[in-house]
């Protein structure tokens, strides 16, 4: 619960943004890549789709976000925790199948 109006302002407008940027083919998009990095095929893609590798794929995905939205939010902290909290739901709803 937040008190403060303006805050939940913000923490309104991270979520849409989040919600607009953080898909599933962002997220296959941003796999692939990293997969791509450790050399391709099963074994790499075994070791990207791991739970460990959560921290390392909320980053990348939250890197993708900034680099292709250019400017057309701010990346305030609220937004970039909000990519990284819908980053990190989807990863793991993907590793449970």
């Amino acid at each position: 619960v937040v008190a403060d109006p303006d805050k939940m302002v913000v923490l309104t407008a991270a979520q849409s943004i989040a919600d607009e940027w953080v898909t599933e083919m962002r997220l296959s998009h941003v796999l692939d890549k990293m997969v791509a990095a450790e050399g391709g095929g099963e074994v790499a893609q075994a070791k990207i789709m791991t739970i460990e590798s959560t921290p390392r794929v909320i980053s990348a995905m939250a890197e993708d976000v900034v680099k292709e939205s250019a400017g057309e939010f701010d990346a305030s902290k609220e937004t970039l925790a909000a990519i990284r909290k819908r980053a990190a739901g989807m990863f793991h709803a993907r590793l449970r199948g």
